[in-house]
């Protein structure tokens, strides 16, 4: 069995493990809300990239049926706008130790 790890590298308090998850689908619904929270407090991004992140905060805050397709594509492009500010998130599996 696995367990699943959201580990987030900011630019100047260095690594902090977030959540841990029994799945991978729950890792990536909560690390994609956690990433697009992100990204809307910080002042560095067009209008039509905001857009885009309120649009699919509001579809992770009202719809639990998105796939994990549909995660990985969010998780991808919130990684993106994050790398350019300087912050990095992942999600690391580790094997779950009796």
């Amino acid at each position: 069995m696995k367990v699943y790890a959201i580990t987030i590298h900011y630019p100047m308090d260095g690594k902090q493990i977030s959540s841990v998850h029994m799945t991978r689908k729950g890792a990536l619904q909560s690390a994609c809300k956690e990433m697009l929270e992100m990204v809307l407090s910080y002042d560095a991004y067009e209008d039509e990239s905001l857009t885009w992140v309120e649009d699919n905060l509001c579809s992770l805050n009202k719809d639990h049926r998105l796939t994990i397709a549909e995660l990985d594509r969010i998780f991808e492009y919130a990684e993106e706008l994050l790398w350019e500010v300087g912050t990095e998130v992942e999600i690391v599996w580790h094997p779950l130790q009796p």
